[in-house]
């Protein structure tokens, strides 16, 4: 049985742009590693990071006194 050849390509690299970070305010690219928060709004994975750590530091000392 003969297959049929393709006759469309594929774009391979599609790049967009995503919106601007909740954190730091800069544009989020597609090829970034970043996450979406609940309605749409995006930051990139090291704010996110970096923001959740911080908050874990502000929660420690209180929970010790």
């Amino acid at each position: 049985m003969l297959r049929r050849k393709k006759t469309w390509n594929r774009k391979k690299n599609i790049i967009r742009n995503v919106g601007l970070c909740k954190y730091c305010n800069q544009m989020i690219v597609s090829d970034e590693s970043f996450v979406m928060f609940m309605g749409g709004i995006p930051a990139h994975y090291a704010c996110m990071k970096k923001d959740d750590e911080e908050r874990q530091l502000e929660i420690e000392p209180k929970k010790e006194t």
